[in-house]
């Protein structure tokens, strides 16, 4: 995305929303790989999955905040 017109302030919230995405992603391959070691040590990993499903969810949330804040850059900004 070409941010020369962005104000600093925008392309900092830009920045923080994909920080958050970063994070809530790493966070899902972290149970990932969690449920993968559950299921080599065939353990019961209906915990696990909810939470996999509560940090998918954020994931998607994190990403479409993203998408909507850089949408309304680009409609801004005329980008």
């Amino acid at each position: 995305m070409y941010l020369n017109n962005v104000t600093i302030k925008e392309k900092v919230k830009l920045n923080r929303l994909q920080d958050v995405l970063i994070e809530k992603q790493k966070n899902y391959l972290t149970l990932e790989a969690q449920e993968q070691q559950y299921k080599k040590n065939e353990h019961d990993d209906t915990e696990l999955i909810a939470k996999m499903q509560i940090t998918v969810n954020e994931v998607d949330d994190a990403g479409k905040a993203l998408n909507n804040y850089k949408a309304r850059l680009k409609a801004e900004y005329q980008i």
